[in-house]
């Protein structure tokens, strides 16, 4: 089976787009702690971990981790505008990094 790789370069991240078993997958860092961020807000690394865990608990694990493809103007995905689930989400470091299906 052949893998097909697409890099998609953005201001911050590298994300990278396969398929595997027919489906698109992206994957990629989606926050950072101990760094500014574009809303020039800094999160310690506790606060990310603690709260990646929560939504691995709440969401990711439950199939519920929806996401847009710009962010929402509220705090949450709206299942009608959803381009993509996450299905696994995970501390590396000070790196939050999520892997997600793009949803058809």
């Amino acid at each position: 089976m052949t893998k097909e790789f697409l890099i998609i370069e953005d201001t911050n991240n590298l994300c990278e787009v396969r398929t595997e078993d027919k489906e698109l997958y992206i994957e990629g860092i989606v926050a950072q702690s101990e760094v500014i961020n574009a809303n020039l807000r800094k999160y310690p690394l506790s606060v990310l971990t603690e709260a990646v865990d929560r939504y691995n608990k709440e969401y990711v694990l439950k199939n519920k981790a929806l996401g847009e493809l710009n962010h929402p103007p509220r705090p949450y995905a709206d299942p009608q505008y959803a381009t993509h689930r996450i299905v696994e989400m995970k501390m590396l470091g000070n790196d939050v990094w999520a892997k997600a299906i793009v949803l058809k």
